[in-house]
């Protein structure tokens, strides 16, 4: 502990001591040609911005599990691409937008992971941000697949409610890869008293998980903790199936904001009528009765006669949300908070114990609020931190995951050399005592030129100690480093 705070220190510290010593003269030296005054130019000599512009950005990583450098040491080897096309006229514009990616690490060993896995996390393409939007003085229109941020918080805003998230990497996503489009009409009408949303989805996306099996499912690790049950579904492939049809009329979100921005304060007020995001775990018919068959010794044969491929069910079924949301800048602070009540929303009841988990559900009316606070008094250094907590006003009883742990997050970020270099630490944590785990980051980024930063990250997962699931749950073998490049670029 003592050598990990004195590295702190000197990073923190020490490097911002090799910036000044470079800078500190900068611009004394005399200029042997001088500064001449600039001539007027005429506008319209300049040119003119093309109304089509493409650009996008590429990525290569290259990650290792720490903890298993002998056996299976190479966590990922991802190639990713995004491009983005837009198109403006005078009052519409056309975006076009996509993802794909490809991580050569589920190559390497193929017959390690089960073909949910692999389809989860191999070879993907997302479509990004792809619409039409019209503008006429105080209305705007927004036809098609949409990325909307809402709410207050960096890493807790149980307002954000609009689109899907990317959870198959728990901790290591960039923020901006979390938001997952979605497709959506969005009306907004700005007046004197602020500005009015109202969103309408029109498909039933929601987002990504691990695949039940994978490295970063909470729910394999328990499976996995029982030998029987681990001898089970080695050769055997776990995948969710959604209950609701993608483009069932049914299966989207009535969703609206008002918000206004004032000088110093920002207020929104949110409603939604919505299907649960996460869904409930619905378990095959008689899945439950492989514990008492499991646990009667019965041999691999003798089981052979169940399918090798088994469908668990997520139902994500309809709730409703009222909530509200306040920033306001005071000095070098920023202070912000969220709080939502939500009304039926569904939960998974059960226990861990068994072989197999046994698993019910049930609905719950939930009060969470969300506060934090930013930093920048220091400089180059930004200090905040999140804090987040539920709490059941009915329900909520047996449920299978920590429905009110609290949950806090804390994050430095320095900069050096003029904003080439920047150094992040974050930590977060669920439970007062972190015991349904914890999550801790550190990395460097470095600006090489302009358009391409190389990143080195380290994560460190803590699996927690409590007897309920947590989202880090059997997390004990997971520490990782990344090294990362990235080169942004413009076509047009």
């Amino acid at each position: 502990m003592v050598r990990v705070a004195l590295l702190a220190s000197i990073l923190l510290f020490g490097l911002p001591v090799l910036a000044e010593t470079d800078d500190a003269d900068w611009g004394d030296d005399q200029d042997e040609f001088g500064f001449a005054d600039t001539p007027d130019l005429d506008p319209s000599d300049q040119p003119t911005l093309s109304a089509l512009q493409l650009k996008g950005f590429f990525r290569s990583r290259a990650g290792f599990w720490l903890n298993r450098l002998d056996d299976d040491p190479v966590s990922t080897l991802r190639q990713s691409l995004d491009l983005d096309g837009l198109y403006k006229g005078a009052w519409w514009r056309v975006v076009i937008g996509g993802h794909v990616e490809y991580d050569g690490a589920y190559e390497l060993d193929e017959a390690r992971y089960d073909d949910a896995t692999l389809a989860s996390y191999r070879a993907r393409y997302f479509p990004r941000e792809q619409y039409l939007s019209m503008q006429l003085k105080h209305v705007d229109l927004k036809v098609g697949r949409q990325t909307v941020a809402w709410g207050e918080g960096d890493v807790f805003s149980p307002l954000d409610i609009v689109n899907p998230r990317d959870l198959r990497e728990p901790g290591l996503a960039d923020l901006d890869d979390i938001r997952l489009s979605i497709l959506a009409t969005q009306l907004g009408i700005l007046s004197p008293y602020g500005r009015f949303e109202l969103i309408a989805t029109h498909e039933g996306y929601f987002g990504e998980q691990p695949s039940p099996l994978s490295e970063y499912s909470p729910l394999a690790n328990v499976l996995r903790a029982n030998e029987q049950a681990a001898a089970f579904l080695d050769d055997r492939t776990l995948k969710y199936k959604h209950s609701q049809s993608r483009y069932d009329l049914d299966s989207g979100n009535i969703l609206a904001r008002w918000l206004l921005k004032s000088e110093g304060i920002d207020l929104g007020l949110y409603y939604g009528w919505l299907r649960d995001r996460q869904g409930v775990v619905v378990l095959p018919d008689g899945f439950e009765q492989l514990d008492v068959l499991l646990n009667a010794g019965l041999s691999a044969d003798a089981l052979a006669g169940f399918p090798t491929s088994i469908d668990l069910e997520l139902d994500h079924r309809r709730y409703s949300l009222t909530g509200a949301s306040m920033a306001f800048v005071t000095g070098s602070f920023v202070a912000k908070s969220e709080w939502l009540v939500e009304f039926g929303k569904p939960y998974n009841t059960g226990r861990t114990s068994p072989s197999i988990p046994t698993i019910g559900i049930d609905t719950m009316t939930v009060l969470t609020g969300m506060a934090g606070v930013t930093y920048s008094g220091f400089g180059d250094t930004i200090l905040s931190f999140e804090a987040q907590q539920s709490y059941p006003l009915s329900g909520g009883a047996h449920a299978l995951f920590p429905v009110s742990a609290l949950q806090t997050a804390a994050r430095v970020s320095r900069t050096y050399l003029r904003e080439r270099l920047q150094l992040d630490i974050a930590a977060t944590a669920i439970g007062l005592g972190a015991q349904y785990g914890w999550l801790t980051r550190g990395g460097l980024a470095y600006e090489l030129v302009d358009a391409l930063k190389l990143t080195a990250l380290y994560v460190h997962y803590g699996a927690g100690t409590a007897s309920t699931i947590g989202p880090f749950d059997g997390f004990k073998t997971h520490d990782q480093v990344w090294l990362q490049i990235r080169w942004d670029f413009q076509i047009l």
